[in-house]
């Protein structure tokens, strides 16, 4: 599930030139430097800026701490570690103190200042002891317990394309959920139920890549859209990427998954998001990945600015909100983006099913 917060102004594919400046925020004075955007336009960068106390010894697991306020100048100009994830393509520096946000901006405000971008979550308390996660994500959502914004979410079209050697365990992820007992007659037949859907129906050229995009990253997003719509006011914004050029590096990187046609786990980053690895690739204006980047980025910054895609007429289509009534959606494609409802419907249908039969029991 790819879920999208609130961030700051995003100036994508940059590099730095030598100007500094020094703002100052309510912690202590910041050096930024000044970037350009992929098209040589300019912005100001700010880096590193921390938004909460470092979460390691005594903090560590326990809800944020302000940050501290410093003396002097803070350095702005370069990132921290990222926080410590399974798999990093990048091979970035990691570390658990990461509580930290870069902010990009076009313009800096008059008096130089920047006002703070957030502030932590305080979580519930239980035997005076914080509790991470009180509950199922699904049942927060249910209950109407989580921060009530717009929400942009989606899947990639392929997304499952890089784990189709993990048969046994996407199986019991499914198992797991529904409460079905793993090795027992239940667990066999829903296991058959399950393979003459995706493997024997006929319905797919790849079976087991759809099977592992809806089972991971399609169905769950979707399934929590839904129920998120029920208890919320917040418009929520659903996509499906499958766009296909140059710029997706994950299926680039991986022999076996050039076979395949769209967008596979995480290719979406790479029209929002820079990388030392596009620098194997040149970009040339109004090529399609040129055309394709900034049609990405558009709908990303509208989002983060006006909590909505598609906020005035530019577009050449409007990506509504889903509703009770109409689940709509936009494919993300490489020349377009469609409009449209229901995505994969068969599929969600078929795993809808499932889910309200075991969990009504």
């Amino acid at each position: 599930m790819k879920l999208l917060s609130v961030i700051p102004f995003i100036f994508l594919f940059s590099e730095c030139i030598s100007q500094n400046y020094i703002i100052e925020i309510d912690q202590g004075k910041l050096n930024g430097t000044t970037k350009y955007d992929r098209k040589g336009g300019v912005f100001y960068s700010f880096q590193s800026i921390p938004y909460g106390k470092p979460p390691v010894g005594e903090l560590r697991f326990k809800v944020s701490q302000p940050a501290d306020k410093w003396d002097g100048v803070r350095d702005a100009s370069v990132d921290m570690p990222m926080c410590y994830q399974l798999i990093d393509w990048q091979n970035r520096p990691q570390s658990e103190d990461c509580l930290y946000l870069n902010v990009y901006t076009p313009q800096l405000l008059p008096s130089s200042e920047v006002g703070f971008l957030g502030c932590p979550i305080i979580e519930t308390q239980t035997e005076n002891r914080t509790v991470f996660l009180p509950d199922k994500p699904i049942s927060l959502i249910q209950q109407g317990t989580f921060n009530h914004v717009s929400l942009l979410i989606g899947y990639n079209d392929i997304d499952g394309a890089g784990s189709t050697d993990i048969y046994t365990e996407t199986v019991n992820l499914v198992l797991r959920d529904l409460g079905i007992e793993a090795g027992t007659q239940e667990a066999a037949d829903f296991i058959d139920r399950i393979e003459d859907f995706y493997m024997t129906s006929g319905l797919f050229d790849e079976p087991l890549v759809q099977m592992y995009t809806d089972i991971w990253f399609g169905y769950p997003p979707y399934r929590a859209a839904k129920e998120q719509q029920k208890v919320s006011n917040s418009s929520i914004y659903f996509y499906k990427f499958s766009a296909d050029t140059a710029l997706n590096l994950h299926k680039a990187e991986a022999a076996d998954l050039r076979q395949y046609k769209g967008a596979v786990h995480s290719d979406e980053l790479c029209y929002i998001f820079n990388s030392t690895k596009h620098n194997n690739i040149t970009i040339e204006p109004g090529s399609v990945e040129d055309i394709a980047i900034d049609r990405v980025v558009k709908l990303w910054t509208n989002f983060v600015k006006y909590g909505n895609p598609t906020p005035d007429n530019t577009a050449s289509f409007e990506w509504a909100s889903i509703t009770n009534d109409i689940f709509n959606y936009v494919d993300i494609g490489t020349k377009e983006t469609v409009p449209g409802t229901n995505p994969d419907e068969t599929n969600m249908i078929f795993w809808e099913t499932i889910y309200e039969e075991y969990l009504s029991k």
